[in-house]
């Protein structure tokens, strides 16, 4: 599974050049592809709320 993962990674040309039924171990990937964007926009929001009151007073309503 992480070798096929890896070749999608780095040749995804010979990856999908591979039979399509090899493709079915990927779902690990695919599952935590959800869970990684969730966690990244959970995080970019409180990183742009901890950082909106570096700004001064006039600029804070910008990241509100």
């Amino acid at each position: 599974m992480v070798s096929s993962f890896l070749l999608l990674c780095i040749d995804p040309d010979g990856f999908f050049r591979r039979d399509p039924k090899d493709w079915s171990d990927l779902k690990i990937p695919d599952a935590s592809m959800p869970i990684m964007g969730t966690l990244s926009l959970i995080t970019g929001y409180l990183v742009s709320r901890v950082l909106s009151g570096t700004f001064p007073e006039g600029m804070q309503g910008v990241f509100s």
